[in-house]
């Protein structure tokens, strides 16, 4: 009946194949309410994992089964089912590998945590960190990755076509790395730009700025470190500050203390190290 092969294993991926048998049906739920529905054999996906066997047995309503994510791909959970059957996971984009890996840990299938973490690790660049950054956990080994790239690339990953889309979760980790290769009016430049793309191009105002930006990512700003003509042209013409907080930087660059600093802004005069110059790709 079966042909080659008679584990059982193989006999379970052929009902999988020919949709036989399958007597379970998983709703799987983004944050942004897309849905996709899988069906499987509920034994199989018990036995994937103890914290998948407990979902089943404690939020199985008849033969459904509910799962929420907070990624925008419902269909990353398609690797969880071929997990369960012994398939090779399949990843398409860097993105999807690491939706997969955080629900694959968040799950307590360690098997396909291990290899879309390791498919990650493996793609860390220029052109991929930014949804890395939005996505990866803090202090895991793919952010201190993505990190370190950010760190020694920063004018590949600036400059990168997925910078503009960034979420500001990852604009915020930008702003706050210690070290940068490149100057801090180039970095203000770009953050101006990122906040004219999430303005929709429409003009800046302070008050829309600090909405837009977040007051984190000005904290992050060391606008101390410009010169008056570099304050001048990134930031006194960008509307990212009211008047009164422009003249308060500005007189603390040409002589310091002289007026008390607006709070939320950083009040470091130390440059980003700047090692290297790149060329952009």
């Amino acid at each position: 009946m079966y042909g080659k092969g008679t584990l059982l294993q193989e006999k379970l991926q052929r009902f999988q194949q020919r949709c036989q048998f399958q007597d379970l049906k998983v709703v799987v739920t983004c944050s942004d309410g897309t849905q996709a529905v899988f069906r499987c054999h509920r034994v199989i996906l018990a036995a994937l994992s103890s914290a998948l066997e407990k979902k089943l047995r404690e939020s199985c309503v008849g033969d459904t089964l509910h799962i929420r994510i907070q990624t925008k791909d419902p269909w990353i959970f398609r690797n969880v089912i071929r997990s369960a059957y012994g398939f090779k996971a399949a990843f398409y984009t860097v993105p999807e590998a690491m939706g997969a890996h955080i629900l694959a840990k968040r799950l307590g299938c360690l098997p396909l945590a291990r290899t879309s973490g390791n498919f990650v690790l493996a793609r860390v660049r220029p052109n991929t960190i930014w949804p890395l950054l939005d996505m990866a956990p803090d202090r895991s080994p793919i952010q201190r990755k993505a990190l370190k790239v950010l760190s020694e690339q920063t004018t590949l990953c600036l400059w990168d076509s997925g910078f503009l889309g960034c979420s500001r979760r990852a604009l915020e980790l930008l702003v706050a790395a210690p070290e940068l290769q490149v100057r801090e009016v180039d970095l203000v430049e770009r953050v101006v730009s990122w906040a004219n793309e999430m303005n929709g191009g429409r003009r800046l105002t302070p008050e829309v700025a600090k909405d837009v930006l977040g007051a984190v990512v000005l904290a992050g700003l060391r606008l101390l470190t410009l010169t008056a003509d570099e304050f001048g042209a990134s930031v006194a013409k960008a509307g990212l500050l009211d008047s009164e907080t422009l003249l308060a930087v500005l007189v603390n660059i040409h002589s310091p203390g002289q007026l008390p600093m607006p709070l939320g802004l950083s009040q470091t005069k130390e440059p980003r190290a700047e090692v290297k110059k790149e060329e952009i790709a």
